[in-house]
């Protein structure tokens, strides 16, 4: 998008000399050129992001002209439209008939450095330089000139900077600066020291460029990122902060809301982390690797505490990558809101981008499994297991289904301990410990209906081992470990973790388990907490322990009025449902599939 700009209808340049062009400032370069219009271009190469003013030409002049200013305006406009071959023979015919034209040896330096031919760039800019000191007075009075100088030397530090020659780099640079002291140059050599590691110098020189320019956005921003870096002995997140909110009133640039937002993500600020995450997401001006990392930036802030904000970043996120591990977050997240169906739509979408994707293929056999419709659980896992005959969630589930029928007990039994049995290196991924997990649970509860209680709590227990974040195994297991004095405190502490992440029934076993040591004070606490948890509750027996065992708590402490009020609410609901309450402390697990065969239950257990 060429910026174009007509300074006025007719105006001509001044013409001062006759056979030299004199530079204005460092980003203006102006050259006689009678009856043209002036017009201002984006110009590529050593400067970069900068303007420089040419006099348009309507037709292609003759190489044989003599007409300096006319050649050197038909070498401009070759350049600028990307002939750069036929522009550099216009420069050299230029230079042939006025070796003194600076500016044609600075633009066809700036052609030879992007064909990288750096040592013939750097011989023009040398004798720019020389025509330079030879045309200015000895005391450096002459301001103008004094910019040309600069300007050469600056193009002779770029060169050197891309040639890795730092050192002599920052000298042309300071050379530069001291001449004729500009913003850009001061950001270059505050950049210098950025890449060494010299920060305090660095910043010293950006707040130069500052003071030169209020509105030097990358200064402010770079000296943010150095305040904000944590290595660095000075760090400062408040005054790096305060930087990028600087930067930030020249203008929105999404770099500096993203920097932003995670600064607040870290600081545990999440409403003012969302603010500018979603700036970036939702500005026109984001990059789309920018817009997609702030999305899936805001679906994982997100996800612990408001699920349908997380779903719809995450789901925005795939309109830029359709990214495997985003499907599983998606699909996760359905589950969590136990929107089974939503979470095999998701993961339906993901295979049609990657039809082999065994990750995924078994999550959709995973939730018909959790929704009981067996039929397509199986012909996922065959399709599965087609693709990656040793998958191990895969070899999981097989053994699973083959547990509902009394016939392939031993199969599956033999099936599962196989998986088990596979190597450390196969349980690194999440998911598979997830699988091996939901395996060895699904293992105890057959133990326990079966009444072999020592390979169910064996087998609770190793579920745990694989997956200490699973509500259910944490209750389970904890409330077991409380009916044994030798396990009593490790079942305390396990509880106590599953209260942590947010347990309501976690609370009842707590306030169960310290009752009976004595401790009123502590198990009343949770009591209450589960009482709180619970009110909504429509599971019989879970409520039925909670006012059985509150009515008995009030009832030893002396308060016979409240301990009549719940044993009432335990009687009420015993008698509602009398098919699901059997005892004071109640096993959860309900396995809907037919008792094994208990002859065939042995492998495992001895196995292990």
């Amino acid at each position: 998008n060429m910026l174009t700009r007509i300074l006025s209808n007719g105006k001509r340049c001044s013409q001062r000399l006759p056979k030299y062009t004199r530079l204005i400032n460092t980003t203006i370069a102006i050259h006689n050129c009678p009856n043209m219009h002036i017009i201002d271009i984006p110009f590529q190469g050593l400067y970069q992001n900068q303007y420089r003013w040419y006099c348009k030409k309507s037709s292609q002049l003759s190489l044989e002209s003599e007409d300096v200013s006319a050649l050197f305006s038909q070498a401009l406009s070759l350049q600028e439209s990307g002939n750069e071959t036929l522009s550099a023979k216009y420069y050299l015919r230029v230079i042939n008939l006025d070796p003194c034209l600076i500016e044609a040896k600075i633009n066809l330096s700036n052609l030879f450095v992007q064909h990288g031919d750096h040592d013939s760039a750097e011989v023009l800019l040398k004798e720019a330089l020389g025509i330079s000191f030879a045309q200015v007075s000895d005391d450096f009075s002459e301001i103008e000139y004094n910019q040309n100088i600069s300007i050469v030397y600056k193009n002779l530090a770029i060169l050197k900077s891309d040639k890795k020659d730092t050192e002599k780099a920052l000298d042309y640079f300071k050379k530069s600066y001291k001449i004729f002291p500009e913003e850009e140059t001061s950001e270059f050599i505050g950049d210098i020291y950025y890449d060494t590691k010299d920060y305090e110098i660095a910043i010293g020189y950006y707040l130069k460029s500052i003071k030169i320019n209020p509105s030097s956005t990358s200064c402010y921003i770079k000296i943010g990122d150095i305040l904000a870096n944590k290595e660095w002995k000075q760090y400062d997140i408040e005054a790096a902060i305060k930087y990028y909110k600087d930067a930030l009133l020249v203008g929105d640039i999404p770099d500096v809301n993203f920097r932003l937002g995670n600064i607040y993500y870290e600081k545990e600020d999440m409403d003012l982390s969302t603010k500018y995450m979603d700036k970036v997401a939702n500005s026109e001006l984001s990059e789309p690797k920018l817009k997609y990392a702030s999305l899936l930036h805001l679906g994982n802030s997100h996800s612990t505490k408001n699920i349908d904000k997380a779903l719809d970043y995450f789901t925005r996120s795939l309109n830029f990558e359709h990214d495997a591990e985003t499907y599983d977050v998606l699909s996760d997240l359905y589950a969590r809101k136990n929107d089974i169906d939503s979470a095999i739509k998701i993961l339906t979408e993901a295979i049609q981008y990657n039809p082999t994707h065994v990750k995924h293929i078994s999550g959709i056999a995973r939730f018909y499994f959790r929704k009981e419709n067996f039929d397509a659980c199986q012909s996922f896992v065959s399709m599965g297991l087609e693709i990656k005959r040793d998958d191990i969630p895969l070899r999981l589930l097989q053994g699973q289904l083959l547990s509902l029928k009394p016939e392939s007990i031993g199969e599956a039994i033999y099936m599962i301990d196989m998986a088990l049995s596979s190597d450390e290196k196969d349980l690194k991924p999440p998911y598979v410990v997830s699988f091996f997990s939901d395996a060895l649970y699904h293992l105890s509860q057959c133990y326990y209906y079966e009444q072999k209680y020592d390979k169910y709590i064996y087998c609770l227990r190793e579920s745990y081992t694989f997956n200490r974040e699973n509500i259910t195994i944490m209750n389970e297991l904890g409330q077991v470990l409380l009916n044994e004095d030798e396990t009593f405190d490790e079942g305390l502490t396990i509880l106590k973790n599953s209260s942590i992440v947010g347990s309501a029934e976690a609370n009842l076993y707590l306030g169960i388990g310290l009752s009976m040591t004595g401790k009123r004070d502590q198990a009343q606490v949770y009591y209450q907490k589960a009482e709180v948890g619970l009110a909504e509750s429509d599971d019989a027996s879970v409520l039925y322990n909670l006012y059985y065992n509150l009515g008995y708590f009030y009832n030893d402490g002396g308060n016979k009025k409240k301990a009549k009020e719940y044993l009432l609410k335990a009687k009420n609901i015993k008698e509602k449902y009398p098919e699901v309450i059997e005892h004071l402390i109640k096993y959860e697990a309900q396995p809907k599939e037919p008792k094994p065969d208990p002859t065939v239950c042995m492998k495992l257990y001895n196995t292990h």
